[in-house]
Formats: C-alpha cells, structure tokens, sequence
C-alpha cells in the first residue's frame, strides 16, 4: 500500500510536447485523461525569441477530430499559456485544466520559443499508478 508521503504512485506523465523550436502553430501529444480525475500541465521554455502563445484542446475523440479550445473557465492560471519575450529564455509555467474530456492537447498558436511540455495525471482512480 502506498503513503500519501509517496507522490509517485499517485501521480501519471505523458509528453505533451516534445523539446522543440517553434515558429508556426504546432499541435503537441494528446493525452488520454482515463482513470484519473485531475491534470496539470507543465511547460518549459530555454529559448524565447517573441511573444508565444499556447492553448489547450480537449475532446472525446481518441485523434481529437472533435478538438475544440479549451475555455479559460476550465483552466487554472490560463495567462501561464503566454509565454513573454521580457521574462527570459528559461521558464516554468503551469496551468491547470478542470474541464471534463478525456482527450487533452497542448497547441502553440504563434510566437518563437523552444519549448517543451508534460502533462501531470492526479488523483488516480486506482493506486500505485504504472509508471
């Protein structure tokens, strides 16, 4: 039995995108959100030449055909998708997604940045998760 000290087993990764230069609008990994009730996304930047602009796409198809925007209502700290030139090269950023598909995407709509991103699973329905 895990402890709650072991957020290893609690927790599920998948790339959301890999490290890459980005100049036009790039579509990332879906990610299935099945099993678990709860998803993060973490990004990370080491180079950002402009003003970037990401967003979330969600829906019920396993190739997301269906993909629609993730609406700011279903996100948590939804300005974390701009990622600013003045802030520096090397960023964190996070953002919470509240909403209810099961499919998940990361999107870069315009800008120049090297990026990468990961989603984080929680609050798995059934515990250890396979990592």
């Amino acid at each position: 039995m895990s402890s709650h000290f072991d957020c290893h087993s609690y927790l599920g990764k998948d790339v959301a995108l890999d490290s890459q230069a980005l100049t036009g609008a790039t579509a990332g990994v879906i990610v299935d959100t099945k099993d678990f009730e709860s998803l993060d996304l973490v990004m990370q930047t080491s180079v950002v030449t402009g003003d970037s602009v990401f967003k979330l796409e969600h829906g019920e198809d396993i190739a997301l055909a269906d993909a629609t925007d993730v609406l700011p209502a279903d996100l948590i700290d939804d300005q974390n998708l701009t990622i600013l030139a003045a802030d520096g090269a090397s960023q964190i950023k996070s953002v919470g997604y509240r909403g209810k598909k099961r499919y998940v995407r990361l999107a870069f709509v315009s800008g120049t940045a090297t990026a990468s991103g990961m989603f984080i699973k929680g609050d798995p329905k059934e515990v250890p998760v396979a990592n």
